[in-house]
């Protein structure tokens, strides 16, 4: 009996020095990773210099928030950009509380009439207040900004032919439609008459490029020369 309570109590504080030793290491390892865990710390620096911003973007692109209220170049002396706001950019009209003072419970079809500067006030002041922002906006980066221009370049290049074909193919559905003949009589031409007599009205007749006849369709091509 006293051997079993011996070998019973060496047992529990073996167990009982385990669990110290996996409590400081658990303490350790928490300890380590909160010291050396990166913490935020925000900088504020006044009026860089263009270079320092480009190194700045750089380094902290995820964070880096560059305000373009106040603009600096290096060579302020010769050239210098002062931004000036409307002064409704500056009052409450476009703040939310007045938007929302004016719209009120909604309904604003049933309230007012269309002809009443109170049913269009909402969107109109709404509208001000988006381009008051816009034009506060962030300032954009060099590679962003030239990236920008290159998608709408290149969106352009892929669209102005479509745009094009579009309005070509309507005017010439226009006219087509309605019969009218164009400047070079190259559609319709005159019928001559056996007989002229002032006053009347001259007769017209489609064209035939082959089978294609104009008074049919307006897709009638044929090469010149």
């Amino acid at each position: 009996m006293i051997q079993n309570l011996f070998v019973c109590n060496t047992e529990q504080r073996l167990v009982n020095r385990l669990h110290l030793v996996f409590l400081l290491l658990t303490l350790f390892f928490i300890f380590t990773f909160s010291a050396f865990k990166p913490k935020s710390i925000t900088v504020q620096i006044l009026k860089p210099s263009l270079s320092k911003y480009k190194d700045l973007l750089q380094d902290h692109s995820d964070s880096l928030q560059c305000s373009c209220s106040q603009i600096s170049i290096l060579y302020e002396t010769f050239l210098s950009i002062e931004p000036h706001f409307h002064d409704l950019c500056l009052s409450q009209f476009i703040s939310d509380e007045w938007i929302h003072y004016i719209y009120g419970e909604g309904n604003l079809s049933r309230r007012f009439s269309f002809d009443d500067y109170r049913y269009s006030a909402p969107g109109q002041f709404l509208s001000l207040s988006s381009l008051c922002k816009l034009s506060q906006e962030k300032l954009l980066s060099e590679n962003l900004l030239i990236e920008q221009i290159e998608i709408i370049l290149n969106r352009l290049q892929s669209t102005a032919s479509k745009s094009f074909l579009n309005i070509f193919n309507l005017i010439r559905e226009v006219i087509g439609s309605n019969m009218i003949m164009s400047a070079w009589i190259t559609n319709w031409e005159y019928v001559p008459e056996t007989t002229f007599s002032p006053g009347l009205p001259v007769r017209t007749a489609p064209i035939g490029y082959g089978e294609c006849n104009c008074g049919l369709s307006f897709k009638c091509t044929q090469p010149s020369g």
